[in-house]
């Protein structure tokens, strides 16, 4: 669930419905090449003065040319064949399986980062519930020694090594606490959101 979730956060995600998007608009334009085409042309052209014959040179009238002309054309164009259309759209649709095995390789190293958080999360926890049991009876010991020091049948440095050794492992427990703590915000960082179960058989996350 984890992974997914990471996988889901991850924007390099939404990076392969965009390429595929992409590459579908590229193919489209590319098969629109394989349709007909009609192109048209059109020009109109106004001249301020023509050429004209006087009347009186000839004795006949000879109407006076026209001071506009138009032109107009319509072409159909239609390929009967282009190999080069097929060639670039396998190229088209090798570029976007290379694009996307690009992202799918970024997220399978999404997916390991995922796991080593959540397992050294687990591990750690696993090592601070078996360092505090140690505490623990160690604190037994300690209350066992005091007792037999108030009765006189042990030493004050009975007390104190074992005091000692509870020191020290409340300094284990401080860095255990600190590195599963570390452990899991990168994990909550790479799901996107708190993860509030528990990881294997021992440790809450949360």
């Amino acid at each position: 669930q984890v992974q997914r979730d990471a996988a889901a956060a991850d924007p390099r995600r939404r990076e392969l419905d965009l390429l595929a998007a992409q590459s579908a608009l590229r193919l489209q334009n590319l098969g629109a090449e394989r349709l007909p085409s009609i192109t048209g042309q059109a020009q109109a052209q106004h001249q301020s003065d023509v050429t004209t014959v006087p009347a009186g040179l000839t004795g006949i009238t000879i109407p006076e040319p026209s001071h506009d002309t138009y032109d107009a054309h319509a072409a159909f164009r239609e390929a009967i064949l282009d190999p080069s259309v097929t060639a670039r759209e396998s190229d088209e649709r090798a570029q976007l399986a290379e694009s996307q095995a690009r992202v799918r390789t970024a997220l399978y190293t999404l997916r390991r980062e995922v796991n080593d958080a959540y397992f050294a999360a687990a591990s750690l926890g696993d090592r601070l519930r078996i360092l505090r049991a140690d505490i623990r009876d160690l604190t037994g010991r300690l209350t066992e020694a005091a007792d037999r020091l108030r009765e006189g049948t042990a030493l004050p440095s009975d007390s104190a090594a074992v005091a000692a050794a509870i020191l020290l492992r409340r300094q284990d427990e401080l860095e255990l606490s600190a590195s599963r703590r570390a452990a899991r915000m990168q994990l909550g960082a790479l799901a996107g959101r708190a993860v509030g179960h528990k990881l294997g058989s021992s440790l809450e996350i949360l």
